[in-house]
């Protein structure tokens, strides 16, 4: 039996010297789904509404001497459940200044759509006037649900969960009910997974990461208009409760409808327990006994603090020595490991330590090979 040892290997507000109560008039034009009275030192937003897609907000201060709109930009922040968006993913439809000379004030209109229905965002911005800027305190809100019935493009199938011990696979299988287009190019669609150790997983304080390019396999097969998101994560902790939640998103780029999704809700899974054995924990099993070993183990977690190591940090091997004749398979690393030692380098190196080895009960550690040490990363070890 050959055993694995791994070393260790990622709104807005402009106050001009004011200190006077602000005075923002009424605006009795405006249809308010919500009344929200904010304040920011001496800024004050009369009211934010939202609708299923859109935002609107009304932000006041005060100035003293004469005024230039010229002299005054703005930049708007938006974020979807704490992510930054990029421009793209909203549109600032139009920003609208107001001045009243009579009681020195301004209000400033801000008029954003292009969002999605029933989420939560936050809004922030920064104004700059003749050079100087402030920055506004972020504040949220969340849009609403239309209360017009649209037709469902999409619909929950099933789920699955397959935890491991520090890795887990999680699959969300969804039914497309929407008429795709014939171009690719017409429609989109993506998925989002969120696991925390928290009950309340968000963008914010998820853990792991998934190993397929960070975001997983994410598949629409047309003519069955079945989608499938597939996600492996890996670096989790043995016996440990996770919370996710799984969310698929498709949107027609034809219709007027808005991207629909559609979710597990938030659900949790225990990781395995951590079982050692032969040594260590096995990764690998090949069913039988071939070319003199069956298993394919790893050394445990912190490993090194059972031996004289203080940090398992080591030299690879000769200096300047380029080591010919390795080979990358499963199985390989205990000979290429062999051969790393018969360089006899003038200082030991790794390889010879692992040769010198006893761990556990067991002597024959080695360094893995290329296929063994991505086998190990996709167990999550």
């Amino acid at each position: 039996m050959n055993k694995q040892s791994l070393f260790t290997y990622a709104l807005m507000l402009l106050c001009l010297c004011c200190s006077e109560t602000i005075s923002i008039p009424e605006d009795d034009s405006q249809e308010v789904n919500k009344i929200n009275v904010f304040t920011w030192g001496n800024a004050l937003i009369t009211y934010s509404s939202n609708t299923d897609t859109s935002f609107h907000a009304i932000l006041g201060f005060n100035y003293k001497g004469s005024f230039s709109e010229d002299s005054l930009s703005y930049k708007v922040q938006l974020k979807l459940d704490n992510q930054i968006l990029n421009q793209e993913e909203y549109q600032v439809d139009s920003v609208q200044i107001s001045t009243f000379e009579s009681s020195s004030s301004i209000n400033i209109h801000f008029f954003l759509s292009g969002l999605i229905e029933n989420r939560n965002y936050t809004f922030t911005s920064e104004l700059d006037y003749n050079g100087k800027k402030k920055n506004v305190e972020e504040k949220g809100f969340k849009t609403e649900e239309s209360s017009v019935d649209k037709p469902a493009l999409i619909e929950f199938v099933s789920e699955e969960v397959n935890p491991g011990v520090r890795n887990s696979d999680l699959t969300i299988n969804v039914k497309i009910l929407d008429e795709i287009p014939n171009s690719v190019f017409d429609f989109t669609y993506y998925s989002e997974l969120f696991i925390s150790t928290e009950s309340v997983p968000t963008y914010e304080n998820r853990v792991g990461f998934d190993q397929i390019e960070e975001i997983g396999v994410v598949n629409l097969d047309l003519e069955t208009k079945e989608g499938i998101s597939w996600r492996s994560i890996v670096a989790l902790e043995p016996n440990t409760t996770y919370y996710y939640e799984h969310i698929f998103y498709y949107d027609n780029l034809l219709d007027d409808i808005e991207s629909q999704s559609v979710s597990t809700g938030i659900k949790s899974f225990t990781t395995k327990e951590e079982i050692l054995e032969y040594g260590g924990i096995v990764f690998y099993d090949k069913g039988e006994i071939t070319n003199g070993w069956r298993y394919l183990v790893s050394a445990e977690k912190n490993w090194f603090k059972k031996t004289n190591l203080v940090e398992p940090f080591l030299p690879w091997g000769c200096d300047s020595t380029y080591v010919e004749n390795l080979e990358d398979g499963l199985g390989d690393g205990l000979k290429n490991t062999q051969t790393i030692v018969e360089q006899n380098c003038t200082s030991k190196g790794v390889a010879d330590f692992l040769v010198d080895l006893e761990l556990n009960g067991y002597s024959d550690w080695y360094l893995g090979s290329p296929a063994e040490v991505k086998l190990l990363f996709k167990k999550g070890l």
